[in-house]
């Protein structure tokens, strides 16, 4: 991929997401970012989706405020999100089978609940909670994170085969 193509991706793509979680922003544990970025990692790979991650997580900063534990928490988990299934499409092919789409929406979740884990570990320590604190916060992060999975099972299940087919043909056309 030439170095116009790769900007040019990466923006387009960073926008997108942008779009995306700016659509459900408003309906708690609802989101499509995930399915989205799983799908560009896994077509474009590690490359595409580490900047994409990169360009993702601050540009959101500019629309939804500067927040020490967001940036941090976003920093850590999408460039990790985006080597894991920059990796595993590279390694296992783009060709979608039953045991490969049941690896990819177990990993999603894990990936959800890691989230959840990260920002439980990092925002009581950016803001110094002591332990009750802390447990008053994991605890009221948990419907939201199974809330989250749910959503994250549906939305995989039914959206990455169709994105996946989608960034094939989008990248079929922009090489010829």
């Amino acid at each position: 991929m030439s170095k116009a193509r790769f900007v040019t991706t990466t923006a387009l793509f960073t926008a997108t997401l942008i779009c995306v979680q700016l659509v459900l922003s408003g309906v708690g544990g609802v989101e499509l970012v995930t399915v989205f970025f799983l799908a560009f990692c896994f077509y474009m790979g590690i490359r595409s989706g580490v900047a994409v991650a990169i360009c993702f997580s601050l540009l959101r900063c500019f629309l939804f405020g500067f927040y020490p534990a967001v940036i941090i928490l976003y920093l850590i988990y999408y460039p990790l999100f985006a080597l894991f299934f920059g990796w595993f499409g590279n390694k296992f092919g783009h060709n979608i089978t039953n045991v490969k789409f049941f690896f990819i929406v177990l990993f999603s979740v894990f990936f959800t609940a890691l989230f959840s884990m990260l920002d439980c570990a990092i925002t009581p320590l950016i803001y110094g909670f002591n332990n009750r604190a802390w447990l008053a916060y994991v605890y009221s992060a948990l419907p939201f994170m199974a809330t989250q999975i749910v959503c994250v099972i549906i939305s995989v299940s039914i959206l990455f085969i169709p994105l996946v087919k989608g960034f094939e043909k989008i990248s079929h056309y922009t090489h010829s």
